[in-house]
């Protein structure tokens, strides 16, 4: 079973502007300013592939999109943009300088961890996480379709990572956090992080 959304580009695009409205374009515009000209992008979860299209194809940078649904990234491959389909967690990945990730670390939940690991090999990674969504509402009408609208088998579909969560992900000895906000009106996380050659603990993240 999968949710609807996830049929093809085409309609992921039309969900996600009716979802997101005014702040559907600002959710890339915050991870597209913090990529370098000419970079070496991986993206993992890169879906219809939005953010290299309209953003990231703007400053030539050396792009590979992952997505576990091989539908999702047909928008890409037309393209011609190199993309990979497979489970990230499963899988070789390529090696990158800048490894970006926009609102699907919860699906892989309880293996955050792994997953924040392998985006730092790439040197540096930036993920954009909801950490208010509409999945938490006390109207259970809400919730239920919050939850169904992002179903993917195999995966944490019906579960959503809170900030408590997220901080303990990211409170790690091998980590280091280099920039940590609220944006959208505070209803995301946008951290920035790599590894640290020495191992030192710096502690958890923090919020502003």
């Amino acid at each position: 079973m999968l949710s609807p959304i996830y049929w093809s580009p085409a309609g992921y695009r039309l969900a996600m502007r009716l979802l997101y409205r005014s702040s559907y374009r600002e959710r890339y515009e915050v991870v597209a300013r913090l990529v370098p000209e000419g970079a070496k992008v991986v993206e993992f979860c890169c879906g219809c592939g939005f953010l290299y299209e309209k953003y990231l194809s703007r400053k030539r940078v050396e792009y590979v999109g992952i997505d576990l649904l091989p539908q999702m990234v047909g928008r890409l491959r037309r393209l011609g943009v190199k993309v990979l389909v497979g489970d990230l967690l499963h899988m070789d990945l390529p090696v990158g300088e800048v490894c970006v990730m926009l609102g699907s670390l919860y699906h892989f939940h309880p293996d955050e961890a792994e997953v924040i690991d392998r985006m730092a090999r790439s040197g540096r990674g930036i993920l954009l996480e909801p950490v208010l969504n509409i999945s938490g509402s006390h109207h259970w009408i809400l919730k239920l379709v919050a939850k169904y609208l992002s179903y993917i088998g195999k995966t944490s579909s019906s579960y959503r990572l809170e900030s408590n969560r997220l901080d303990e992900v990211l409170r790690r000895p091998d980590l280091q956090i280099l920039s940590d906000e609220r944006v959208l009106n505070g209803k995301y996380r946008l951290v920035q992080f790599q590894k640290r050659a020495d191992g030192e603990f710096l502690g958890g993240a923090s919020e502003s």
